[in-house]
């Protein structure tokens, strides 16, 4: 198929005859293939991290349990996928709100906003933008919490004494069986990192799919 621009249409030339269509018709079908097209990638990239750690925690590295080798792993890599969830996540923020905003027509940019990550991420879908995503509130409070612990374990070596948002992850961890706190250490075990994943996963799913069912309903 071929495509070429004929002032305000979209001509594609098909064999043995010819298909017009509008130029409104053809930006909403492109802006929905987008955004289709990169929750299909995040999905993908979410499947290849869990079969990463999964493979990690295989790993026969040959140490004693009174080793160091033994006393750093596994838990140094369940909390490296934690941190590395979190990078694609907040990468995906930054993408979403690109391609919103052109499907929206806007002129302000998501990092025009005040706040935190997933506080500009809300404000620019919904007061900017007008998409409104069907998520818990408790849903969202585990990705807070989910970014928090990601912040402990990057800013205070995984210790809750002196973060400023050990109640987030308290709260967190008290949702999900596996998250550990031990003296103020707080441990990850497999499971918790599975499940923090689809977390993450699930609360960007959902403003994927509202913003298709956005575009779908206003073309």
């Amino acid at each position: 198929m071929e495509f070429s621009w004929f002032g305000e249409l979209v001509v594609a030339h098909l064999i043995p005859g010819v298909i017009v269509i509008k130029e409104d018709e053809y930006l909403a079908v492109s802006l929905k293939t987008q955004f289709f097209g990169n929750l299909v990638d995040f999905d993908c990239y979410i499947h290849d991290l869990l079969l990463i750690l999964d493979k990690t925690e295989s790993i026969d590295l040959g140490g004693q349990s009174d080793g160091l080798v033994y006393d750093c792993f596994p838990d140094v890599t369940r909390k490296s996928h934690i941190v590395t969830v979190l990078i694609v996540l907040e990468r995906e923020f930054s993408t979403f709100c690109h391609d919103l905003k052109l499907a929206t027509n806007q002129s302000l940019k998501w990092n025009d906003l005040k706040g935190s990550a997933i506080e500009r991420f809300t404000k620019y879908c919904t007061l900017v933008c007008g998409i409104e995503a069907v998520i818990k509130p408790e849903y969202l409070q585990d990705v807070k919490g989910l970014i928090e612990l990601r912040n402990c374990i990057v800013h205070n070596d995984s210790n809750l004494d002196g973060f400023s948002k050990s109640h987030t992850i308290k709260q967190l961890a008290s949702r999900y069986e596996g998250i550990g706190i031990e003296g103020d250490y707080v441990s990850l075990s497999h499971d918790a990192c599975v499940k923090l994943t689809v977390v993450a996963f699930k609360f960007l799913d959902g403003w994927y799919k509202a913003v298709l069912s956005h575009l779908e309903a206003s073309h």
